[in-house]
């Protein structure tokens, strides 16, 4: 609102670009209003420990996500500048083939260096916004039930925020996680990555009764990954652990079905085998799902499971079929043997 330039005196730290926050290549922004590109460009450095926001922005699907990426964190969500991609070697035409060798190897040094830094910030925010998330649950021993209250309500929008960034939380674990642990040497953390994200979908999908519908997708995406990926998932680590005690109690004073997940570490292949085709199966059935994207794809895989999985079964049937009918032969082989 324009009344805000009024306002400005009392952030001392803060810079604003203009007298207010207004759409982009608005009349309001020719006036003298500020976007938040233009907030956050002069902010950013001002702010070393980070800028978080709580809630959703006014104006949506603006060009300040060309330089800025949101980070789940907590229950508010940190922006962050994106890393501009690392200057490479620049060959020509008419680059000598030894000079060629020594430029791809370089880049090779450089992409690689660029993934473990990558790698780290990952694992250094994977257990920061854990830790947010464990006072959160120790402060919120309960969230307001989304169904008792009017979306007008501040009971309903601490809800709303609380599952909405729970499953930002998940999908974040599971993005990075496929792009960052792709080797068979960084499987153990591929899985690590998948299994938490798995869980505050599973979490998120007991507990939420609006669960979003790319929500759906993604925890069958979750689950084929477990599936996937090499080797048995390791222990719920005290963050996982905190999160499925605090569900466990929740869902039994809202009196809904507890979580779902596997009885045990060990068995959670043969669970994500199974889990990820009624996750995609309610993908798939919703009305919105054919919006998505990927909507096909995950069509045809499914598609292509379950008809293995029916012709399994089929297989399974005739063998035990023929398994009766050979034993039926040879008891009356053995009746007409004793009859002689």
């Amino acid at each position: 609102y324009k009344w805000w330039e009024h306002k400005r005196a009392l952030y001392k730290n803060v810079k604003f670009p203009g007298t207010h926050y207004v759409p982009e290549n608005s009349v309001a922004w020719r006036d003298g209003g500020f976007t938040f590109r233009e907030f956050m460009d002069s902010n950013t450095k001002r702010f070393p420990g980070g800028i978080y926001i709580g809630g959703k922005l006014n104006y949506p699907n603006e060009k300040w996500g060309e330089a800025y990426e949101t980070v789940p964190f907590g229950i508010v969500a940190r922006i962050e500048p994106i890393q501009p991609m690392p200057d490479m070697p620049k060959p020509t035409d008419r680059t000598p083939p030894e000079e060629l060798a020594k430029m791809q190897e370089e880049a090779q040094k450089i992409m690689a260096g660029r993934k473990a830094k990558d790698m780290q910030s990952f694992s250094k925010w994977a257990e920061d916004s854990a830790v947010a998330w464990q006072t959160i649950l120790e402060v919120m021993p309960e969230a307001p039930p989304l169904e008792k209250y009017d979306m007008k309500t501040w009971e309903w929008t601490v809800g709303r925020e609380f599952y909405d960034h729970a499953a930002e939380r998940g999908a974040y674990l599971l993005e990075k996680g496929i792009e960052l642990f792709n080797t068979p040497e960084t499987a153990p953390a591929k899985m690590q990555a998948a299994v938490e994200a798995a869980t505050w979908f599973e979490v998120c999908e007991a507990q939420d009764p609006d669960y979003a519908t790319h929500n759906l997708k993604n925890l069958g995406l979750a689950m084929v990954h477990i599936v996937k990926t090499q080797g048995q998932a390791p222990p719920n680590g005290p963050h996982t652990s905190t999160l499925l005690e605090w569900a466990a109690n929740h869902t039994r004073e809202q009196g809904r079905d507890p979580v779902k997940g596997p009885a045990a570490v060990s068995q959670w292949k043969d669970y994500a085998a199974e889990r990820f085709k009624s996750a995609w199966g309610d993908f798939l059935a919703k009305p919105n799902a054919k919006a998505d994207p990927s909507y096909e794809s995950i069509k045809g895989i499914y598609e292509s499971v379950m008809q293995s999985v029916k012709a399994g079964v089929a297989a399974q049937g005739q063998a035990a079929t023929s398994g009766t009918e050979g034993t039926k032969k040879k008891k009356k082989r053995k009746k007409k043997n004793a009859a002689e």
